[in-house]
């Protein structure tokens, strides 16, 4: 439901007056209750001295049935509790309740001098008690004790308290409809311009279809009234750009459509022919020359054989470059999957493949289990295999190769790949994922230096992130995020 300006307004005018009715209602109803206890209590004051007072003479005389008589009629029926009369060591001469009487009384302030007030329990109930001391010149013969029930939750239930809430109430009802016409009259015009603009459609309507009374307003209604009939022509003419523009935008889409599709041949076409025609005299450079070296090795020198060898390693290594580049430019232009993804199921079968390959190599692994990511699986077996394989090389020299792969630092989605490897210098870190990038010569460790940057490209496109954190010597960290299946 849509709620327009003048309910919400009116809501929040009412929600805003009836807080402010009910905090005035109680601190007016707190006074109230304040003043009725201190008249409370200085009716108890009143009557502790009159007690005090009147049992000056049966205190003088020992006459314990006079002050029987005075303690019970100087209590009221209503509201009090006990009233009685205390020798100074507090020992009870006479009270309203007898048996009562002989016991002995706390004082509430002992060593005090009345007169003074204090807060107890009677019958399970709390009770102010006054008391006021009997006294003949600078004689203190006794101390007269009245005490009356504190009245607790008694603010909103007495009948001065229902009559002001309802005086309140009206007020806050009269109130609340006073401000609610003033409201609806200076709505009124808003909400005729309001429905008038929602009924305007950009381009077909003019301003003649705003109430011409709008337009002569002089008050802020107007004049936003005359700046919507202006903002429409306004809008129209930009709109007719508008249109131009997206017609010019739309072909010059089209001709980079047509432009990109024709190089997408060609670079089709490119690939081809590296891949066929410029690997097939490379394949065959390094095929005669190893047959050189074979058939013929004895009767060239040492120096012949040499550059033969080079040669045959060049090949080699370019077919690989060509190799790694179409791979990598693969992986631009593959149509991604998505489905779940076990890493650490991948991560196994891929170090089981290294360790059939190379038996003799002491390896230590740990994989956790990690949940699965959502993507493809095949970009992600190959991202997967380059970390891999880059920690299987860089770890050739270690007599144990320790390799660690699990959840990062608890974070979902976070993975990391750890080795004990040779490590690199952070202060390179930036070209570590650049094309034909190493970090390492080639005569330490073999490589073309399009790994990483496969691994990089392979994570960004299923919009994650990848880092590596080293020390010379101390392995190789790599950190990357990839989106969690069902998430």
């Amino acid at each position: 439901m849509r709620w327009g300006l003048y309910p919400r307004l009116a809501v929040s005018l009412a929600a805003l007056l009836g807080v402010a009715m009910l905090t005035l209602g109680y601190v007016l109803l707190a006074g109230t209750e304040k003043t009725l206890e201190g008249e409370r209590l200085a009716v108890a004051h009143t009557l502790a001295r009159t007690l005090a007072e009147g049992s000056v003479d049966a205190l003088a005389a020992d006459d314990y049935e006079l002050m029987e008589r005075w303690v019970s009629s100087v209590l009221p029926e209503k509201g009090y509790a006990y009233a009685y009369l205390s020798r100074p060591d507090g020992i009870i001469l006479t009270h309203t309740q007898l048996d009562k009487v002989g016991h002995h009384v706390d004082s509430g302030y002992p060593g005090s001098m009345p007169p003074y007030d204090f807060s107890t329990r009677y019958n399970n109930r709390p009770v102010q008690e006054t008391v006021y001391p009997v006294t003949v010149g600078n004689k203190h013969l006794a101390n007269a004790h009245i005490a009356y029930y504190l009245n607790q939750g008694s603010l909103f239930d007495s009948e001065a308290a229902f009559r002001l809430l309802g005086l309140l109430g009206l007020f806050l009802v009269l109130l609340l409809a006073a401000t609610l016409l003033i409201i609806r009259r200076h709505t009124r015009p808003l909400c005729q311009l309001t429905d008038a603009i929602t009924s305007v459609s950009l381009g077909t309507e003019r301003v003649h279809k705003l109430d011409p009374r709008l337009l002569r307003r002089t008050d802020e209604i107007g004049a936003l009234a005359r700046e919507y009939g202006s903002m429409l022509e306004r809008l129209d003419t930009a709109y007719e750009e508008l249109r131009q523009e997206e017609q010019r935008l739309r072909e010059r889409v089209d001709e980079r459509t047509r432009e990109l599709s024709l190089s997408y041949r060609e670079l089709e076409t490119f690939s081809y022919t590296v891949s066929h025609d410029l690997r097939a005299p490379l394949r065959a450079i390094a095929g005669f020359s190893q047959l050189l070296l074979d058939d013929y090795g004895s009767s060239i020198d040492e120096d012949g054989q040499h550059a033969l060898q080079r040669i045959c390693a060049n090949a080699v290594r370019m077919d690989q470059l060509i190799s790694d580049l179409l791979s990598l430019a693969r992986v631009n232009r593959q149509t991604l999957q998505s489905v779940p993804v076990d890493l650490s199921a991948m991560a196994r079968e891929i170090l089981d493949e290294f360790r059939r390959q190379q038996p003799e190599r002491k390896l230590e692994v740990h994989i956790e289990d990690t949940p699965r990511v959502e993507g493809d699986p095949g970009l992600l077996h190959i991202a997967l295999q380059n970390l891999l394989d880059n920690a299987w090389k860089y770890t050739g020299k270690q007599e144990i190769t320790v390799i660690r792969f699990g959840v990062y630092n608890a974070e979902a989605g976070s993975f990391y790949l750890s080795d004990n490897g040779t490590g690199f210098d952070m202060r390179y870190v930036d070209k570590l994922f650049g094309v034909f990038q190493r970090l390492h010569n080639t005569e330490e460790f073999e490589g073309t230096g399009i790994g990483l940057a496969t691994v990089e490209r392979i994570i960004d496109r299923h919009g994650g992130t990848i880092y590596a954190e080293s020390e010379p010597g101390q392995g190789a960290t790599f950190i990357f995020k990839l989106p969690l299946a069902g998430h």
